[in-house]
């Protein structure tokens, strides 16, 4: 009912609905009239609905361009730890001494870190010789969150202690989103689908279906 509502308030040009009409018949392997109307009955699709499912994702494109694309740039930026990913090399130690030896040789180019994380760590990281990610930088600690986000390729931090462990960690790359033309069309459709919840939740609660504004966490 939300989608049949957008896509009957987003007009097209004839020649353009013609167009999409034509590529999605291609695209299901209609190359005559006698094969379209084969596939209309397959389908039990009347030349209305052949116009509805044809046009459908352009209108809904276009739709999520002009009501959405405004909030994209105030969306990114608050997403952007999220949206930021990083690698980086890690081991974890219970104890402090341990820590700081392990350290000590990784600075000294006395041992790899790979092999130490391999031989000495106590968490998954030791499968994979120490490498975590590409991951998101907010799915870290806080306080390797604020290591990975201001240390440099390379960078090696001293041991430090987190809830009850204690890190070694090397800041292998930090990958900063970009707000190109694939993440804005991410992000306009996080913002379109979130507001077809909101909408479907009014709808359910019995609530007026108003055009204000939805606030998108």
């Amino acid at each position: 009912m939300i989608i049949d509502e957008i896509v009957q308030s987003v007009p097209l040009d004839g020649q353009e609905a013609k167009d999409l009409i034509a590529s999605h018949l291609a695209a299901n392997g209609v190359t005559d009239e006698q094969s379209r109307q084969t596939y209309l009955d397959s389908q039990a699709l009347g030349e209305e609905d052949l116009l509805w499912l044809a046009t459908m994702p352009r209108r809904l494109e276009i739709h999520r361009q002009r009501v959405h694309g405004p909030d994209v740039e105030s969306r990114f930026l608050d997403r952007k730890l999220e949206l930021d990913k990083v690698v980086y090399s890690l081991i974890r130690v219970r104890d402090a001494d341990l820590a700081a030896e392990l350290y000590q040789q990784i600075r000294d180019g006395e041992a790899e870190f790979s092999q130490l994380a391999s031989n000495y760590s106590d968490g998954q990281e030791r499968l994979s010789h120490g490498l975590v990610g590409p991951v998101p930088v907010a799915a870290a600690h806080p306080d390797l969150i604020n290591c990975l986000r201001n240390g440099k390729p390379g960078q090696l931090f001293k041991p430090f202690f987190v809830v009850d462990i204690w890190l070694v960690v090397r800041l292998e790359r930090y990958m900063a989103a970009q707000l190109d033309d694939a993440m804005r069309e991410q992000l306009e459709w996080e913002l379109f689908e979130y507001w077809c919840q909101e909408r479907v939740r009014r709808l359910l609660a019995g609530e007026s279906l108003a055009t204000d504004a939805i606030e998108v966490p």
